[in-house]
């Protein structure tokens, strides 16, 4: 990544996390209803729509974690890294309260 700072315009911002809630929310809800789709012709209950829904849950997770990971790697985005614990006090509060 880039040691300088996003200057893009807040619309631009917007819009890429829209597309990423969007993506992370069809990972999740599109393999259920395809179970759900399945398990209707082929009479299996709920089986295939239980396992897309599991299927679409941990996809969704991993992406999300993904997505979360390469946002506190960055140093370009403010608080990268607050959370961390080597960024804390012995106190255990952080260094801004």
């Amino acid at each position: 990544m880039t040691d300088q700072p996003d200057d893009r315009s807040s619309l631009a911002v917007a819009a890429v996390w829209a597309s990423h809630v969007m993506t992370i929310s069809l990972e999740m809800a599109l393999p259920a209803l395809a179970g759900h789709w399945l398990d209707r012709p082929l009479g299996t209950g709920p089986l295939f729509l239980l396992l897309g829904a599991l299927f679409g849950f941990v996809a969704g997770m991993w992406h999300l974690l993904r997505l979360t990971a390469k946002r506190q790697a960055d140093p370009a985005h403010p608080g990268a890294g607050r959370d961390r614990p080597d960024s804390r006090r012995p106190n255990g509060r952080s260094e801004d309260s």
